[in-house]
């Protein structure tokens, strides 16, 4: 009955463990507009930890330059020479394409 508890508890630290490791990104972006408004920031390191921005730094910064924990993950995504947008999400749509009701169906089918 020990062994089972003493596995049972290791198997918790474990996974408790699992559970309270980071995944940060750090992405270069050539070109940020982080704010509608206001100039274009060059060469820009945004920060995200667990898919959430925690922070922009002036220039590239490399995964060591964060505090991270023993078990936590960094991802760095090279954008250098991409215009980034945080958040932006592309309403580009065609809502005069379907003239008639049964038009979307004709492109469905086309559409293999």
């Amino acid at each position: 009955m020990r062994t089972i508890i003493t596995i049972m508890t290791v198997i918790s630290v474990l996974s408790a463990t699992q559970i309270c490791a980071a995944e940060w990104d750090i992405i270069h972006a050539g070109k940020l507009l982080a704010v509608p408004g206001e100039n274009v920031a060059e060469l820009q390191s945004i920060i995200l930890k667990n898919g959430k921005v925690v922070d922009v730094k002036q220039g590239y910064i490399e995964a060591d330059t964060l505090e991270t924990g023993e078990n936590d993950t960094v991802d760095i995504h090279d954008l250098t020479d991409k215009f980034v947008l945080p958040g932006f999400i592309d309403g580009h749509v065609h809502l005069t394409l379907f003239f008639q009701p049964n038009e979307r169906i004709n492109w469905v089918n086309m559409s293999d």
